[in-house]
């Protein structure tokens, strides 16, 4: 993954993904055929995209509720 260690590809995920990633490594074969380095990659960037959306979503769900209460 253009020459990054495990450490380094891990250390901008979430913390919750971050938690996973020796689970993850675990079931990595120790030299992934392309295309599956691809599709990691890809798992992760959309992991990251659902991170910034459930954020979005709580931060205009959180004064909903709290009005409400």
């Amino acid at each position: 993954m253009d020459g990054k260690s495990v450490e380094e590809i891990f250390a901008p995920l979430p913390a919750r993904t971050r938690k996973r990633s020796e689970e993850i490594q675990s079931n990595l074969e120790t030299t992934p055929p392309e295309l599956a380095i691809v599709w990691t990659q890809c798992y992760l960037t959309l992991i990251k995209e659902l991170d910034t959306k459930i954020e979005t979503l709580m931060k205009r769900v959180h004064p909903c509720v709290a009005r409400q209460m």
